[in-house]
């Protein structure tokens, strides 16, 4: 290609044919990997409500590595998209709607999945927080803490007392 021609084509990118099926496949393989990871944040979700915490901890290192193949699938994406002469996404997906239309609509089912993803992965963050919380009282109320009111040292923070009646010597 001519010096050129590839500057027309970096400089305006809608205006040459662009051949999407590279990146047809980075859309078909972010769907894959985001609804295996979709169905492990709903199998965490259960593991969580009913405390197989066993089960938890290897549903942690399974998001891990999708999370892993998500991200570096997402940089074969952007740089396959810089190649294409694309600044951003933006210009890209409007690029597709007009030229392949087939691949937009990959593009939008891929980023619902992954906005599912997101707000399966904050519901259980909060059951996850919710659940500490559980456990910090209760842990409390075995050491005998429990309502007891924080009283602040010289540096601001709040001691752990062990005053009150512990569940043992109850």
């Amino acid at each position: 290609m001519c010096v050129e021609s590839q500057r027309d084509r970096i400089m305006n990118p809608s205006q040459t044919a662009i051949d999407w099926s590279e990146f047809d496949r980075f859309l078909q393989l972010d769907i894959e990997l985001s609804q295996q990871l979709l169905g492990a944040l709903q199998e965490e979700r259960k593991t969580l409500e009913t405390r197989q915490y066993q089960r938890f901890e290897e549903l942690l290192g399974e998001k891990t590595q999708l999370v892993a193949k998500l991200e570096h699938n997402t940089n074969d994406r952007r740089h396959w998209l810089q190649q294409q002469g694309f600044s951003g996404e933006t210009g890209a997906l409007l690029a597709a709607r007009r030229s392949a239309p087939a691949v937009a609509d990959r593009w939008d089912e891929a980023a619902d999945l992954w906005r599912e993803c997101q707000t399966a992965n904050q519901i259980n963050e909060q059951i996850c927080r919710r659940t500490q919380m559980v456990v910090e009282n209760m842990l409390d109320v075995m050491r005998g803490q429990h309502g007891q009111k924080a009283t602040y040292n010289a540096q601001g923070q709040a001691p752990r007392t062990m005053g009150g009646r512990t569940i043992t010597s109850a």
